[in-house]
């Protein structure tokens, strides 16, 4: 950084494989001053590589990181998120060890995103719910991370009861869309064949992980069964249904897809396209309420729907509570029943009553965090 100018801060992002990391991550830098670049691994590059307006590069390997870094000198390595690398298959342990230990040596910043709310960074016998499969792994796997990055900044995109030194929140004013760009997002879909535009859009959105979490819970061609009727509920209420979900499900749907109207379902998605399915869609429904794109239907005033809470809280025994706190304070949460049609008339009234009982509280909390600006020179400044 020079001379405290932060628009010649260079900002260096690492991302996971998880999608609603590349969306926080997005979330900090969009229509901001920041000066960003992109490292991703080989899947979320495949798919992303060209759908971002910064440099995005690919990375495959820890040595591909510390040469980009040789290269690019950056003033603040970002991980998001540092937590799950390993988890997702990309750098081990000792990998992310060896490098934490070059940038600290070499005095680069370095900063990290937290999916888990700080609840790692004191792993109990109890953090991780009795009946998870691979509990022990877990809770050994998640003890070592936390120690490794327990002296690095951790950044929410959400809204912290107590800021501290190493923990900081952001809100990003520029994911508020103005109407004309709601417009140009829409005008950006009626281009593709696919989009019906005599209809509004009822978007489905399932990680692997929920999907997997729902199979555990009613068995796949219950799951299934009940997913293909609520898409029908869509096409007969004269919605386009849209279903981004994994390969698997997909593959599923489509063989079931007989009186699902014009459904479009996605295995993979780019930033771009799922953020104009996103801010065109009538509603959104989730099986995870801490789903990462859901702060920006509730910050844009658009409605979106709970089936469930989400795999982290069926995993993690404090997360539930936790992130109850961050997100959605004050805020009046229901969930809809899966095996309940979906009725536009009841959806309306639900919808309706979230601008009282969910936007406005969103919006309170989020604005007590630091601007994307504000945050990086707190960071750097230090």
């Amino acid at each position: 950084m020079t001379g405290g100018n932060i628009e010649e801060t260079k900002l260096l992002f690492i991302l996971s494989s998880d999608y609603g990391e590349l969306f926080d991550a997005m979330s900090l830098v969009i229509g901001s001053r920041l000066n960003a670049v992109f490292l991703m691994p080989a899947a979320l590059f495949s798919v992303n590589g060209t759908a971002l307006p910064y440099r995005t590069y690919r990375y495959n390997s820890a040595s591909d990181i510390q040469s980009f870094i040789d290269r690019e000198k950056p003033d603040l390595a970002l991980l998001f998120s540092g937590y799950l690398y390993a988890v997702n298959d990309i750098l081990d342990e000792e990998s992310l060890e060896r490098l934490l230990h070059a940038w600290h040596d070499r005095k680069l910043k370095v900063a990290t995103s937290d999916p888990f709310l700080g609840i790692m960074s004191a792993v109990e016998d109890d953090t991780f719910h009795d009946r998870h499969p691979q509990r022990a792994r877990l809770k050994n796997h998640f003890s070592r991370i936390s120690r490794l990055l327990q002296d690095i900044v951790h950044i929410y995109h959400s809204t912290l009861a107590v800021r501290s030194a190493k923990q900081l929140s952001f809100f990003n004013r520029n994911i508020i869309l103005q109407r004309s760009e709601i417009l140009r997002h829409r005008n950006e879909l009626l281009a593709w064949p696919a989009i019906d535009g005599s209809k509004d859009r009822w978007l489905f959105v399932l990680s692997p992980d929920d999907y997997a979490g729902r199979i555990a819970n009613h068995g796949e061609d219950r799951f299934l069964e009940l997913l293909s009727a609520r898409l029908q509920d869509a096409a007969a209420a004269g919605r386009q249904p849209v279903l981004v979900a994994p390969r698997s499900c997909v593959d599923q749907i489509k063989t079931r897809a007989e009186g699902i109207g014009d459904m479009i379902a996605f295995s993979s998605c780019d930033f771009k396209l799922f953020m104009a399915l996103l801010h065109d869609a009538e509603f959104v429904f989730y099986w995870n309420m801490f789903s990462a794109t859901i702060v920006t239907r509730a910050l844009n005033r658009m409605p979106f729907f709970l089936f469930d809470r989400g795999h982290l809280a069926r995993a993690i025994k404090p997360f539930l509570a936790a992130a109850a706190r961050q997100f959605y304070p004050d805020c009046q949460i229901e969930f809809l029943d899966e095996k309940d049609p979906l009725q536009p008339a009841r959806l309306a009234i639900l919808a309706k009553a979230q601008e009282a009982g969910l936007f406005a509280p969103a919006y309170r909390n989020f604005s007590k965090s630091l601007s994307p600006e504000e945050l990086i020179q707190e960071i750097v400044g230090r």
